[in-house]
Order: C-alpha cells, then structure tokens, then sequence
C-alpha cells in the first residue's frame, strides 16, 4: 500500500465515520416505527428493488418484517454520501441498507456491520487507488464501501445472470465484519471451496457450471460469488452444488 493510499484511508475514516449506534430495544423500536410512518414510499421502492429475488420471495411475514427493522437501523447508524461526499437520497440509502440486511439477517441477532464506517456511492465505475483501475465496487478493511449506483441496480434488474454487485460486496462485508469467517479455519465450507477451486483453475468456463470464472479468483472471491447465488439462484446452486450450497446456507445462519 502506498503512502497515498494509506493517507486517503486515514481521511476517507475521519470524514465518513458515523457517529456510534448504540441504542436500547425500546428505542430500536421507536426508531423503526417512526421511520416506517414517514417513509412509506421509500419501503415500497425499496422492496421493489428485491422483491423479484427468489430469497424474499420465500420469506414468512415475520421475516420480511425483521428484514426491513434490520435495514432501517443499519440506514440510521451509517454514513452514505454521493462521489461529493454529499448525503444520498433517503430512498438510495434505504436500498442499499435492505441489501445490507438480507446478507445478515439469518445471523445473531445485532449484526448491523458496526465495522462499516461508510459507503461511497459513484454513479458508474469509478478509479480506486489501492488496485491502480476502474472497479464496479470494493469493500475494504478499513470499513469502507463503494459501489457504482448502475451495477448496484443493475444486479437485481437482471437476476439470472449469475452477477449482483450489492450481495456481491456485502458477501465480503460479512467476511470484514466479522460476522462470517473463511479464510484461516478448516470447516466445512471452506474445503468445498479449496477443492473446488484447485479442481477448475484452467478448466473451460463451461465446466463451472453456475459459477463465473471470476469466482476462482480466490477464496474470498467464490465466497462472494457462492453469497450471490444463494440469494439469487437458490434452486440452482442446490442442484448444481448441493453440498456448496449447503454449507453456503449453514455460514449465513440458515
């Protein structure tokens, strides 16, 4: 990392870093009911976003509705502002923050990504320092987001396409967070991977089956890409992969 880029990590935190969310449970549920009062339009767009994906689709009432407190309190404790660092839009944070929720919401209750400092929101690709090119987004250790506004919106628009950037890059937020481990240990899900990947470096992309090439990247990179398909192909991947797809569900809490 160069002296630039740790600087620009040193700024981006002390401009971005929200102030600390602890409240109590009576106070969680004034917040939620409050926000869904004034905010009925915002949730409604909001769900709209997600609604086609085969995940919420197979949500019970009382897990729709602990999806929505769950993102709302994850809008209220985060930063999110626009390539000018200006605030976004109510409704763009609530979107991202419903993606957010579904990445967590099968875990222990109070995952609201406390290491998340903020999220940066550019309106397409935009350059990152620390890898030297244009990117669609990036999560980094510091607690820090960015996303291009068009792939995000894009991923849900076309669901069957075995790309989503917003449960792309929550899938590495877990991972950052804390919440989900996977590299260091030796469970279940990590072996699949391991295998996995020695097995198809090099091989035809056809051999993949639902995965895209990109998911031999590394380990992190098929975790991302094993998060994406839970939420998006479900049947799919338990057909194709039912033991990955297996253990994919056990670390996300399911």
């Amino acid at each position: 990392m160069s002296f630039f880029d740790a600087v620009l990590g040193i700024v981006m935190d002390l401009l971005l870093k929200p102030f600390s969310f602890r409240v109590s449970k009576s106070r969680r549920i004034k917040i939620t009911t409050e926000f869904r009062a004034r905010n009925h339009a915002v949730i409604l767009e909001g769900l709209e976003l997600i609604q086609g994906t085969p995940f919420f689709q197979g949500l019970d009432s009382p897990g729709k509705e602990l999806l929505l407190d769950n993102a709302i309190l994850i809008l209220q404790g985060k930063r999110m502002v626009d390539e000018n660092n200006k605030p976004l839009s109510i409704h763009k944070k609530f979107q991202i923050a419903l993606v957010l929720a579904m990445g967590s919401l099968g875990l222990e209750e109070g995952n609201y990504y406390k290491k998340l400092n903020w999220v940066k929101v550019y309106p397409g690709t935009f350059f990152s320092p620390i890898l030297g090119r244009e990117v669609r987004g990036l999560s980094s250790v510091r607690g820090g987001l960015g996303l291009s506004w068009d792939d995000f919106i894009y991923g849900f628009k076309y669901n069957d396409d075995r790309y989503n950037l917003g449960l792309h890059e929550m899938a590495h937020l877990l991972m950052i967070c804390g919440y989900v481990q996977i590299t260091g240990i030796r469970d279940a899900w990590s072996i699949l991977a391991s295998q996995f990947i020695q097995k198809h470096v090099g091989k035809p992309k056809e051999d993949l089956g639902l995965f895209r090439l990109y998911a031999l990247q590394n380990i992190e990179e098929f975790w991302a890409c094993c998060v994406e398909q839970f939420y998006e192909m479900p049947q799919e991947f338990a057909q194709e992969h039912p033991k990955i797809y297996k253990a994919t569900k056990q670390k996300l809490g399911y």
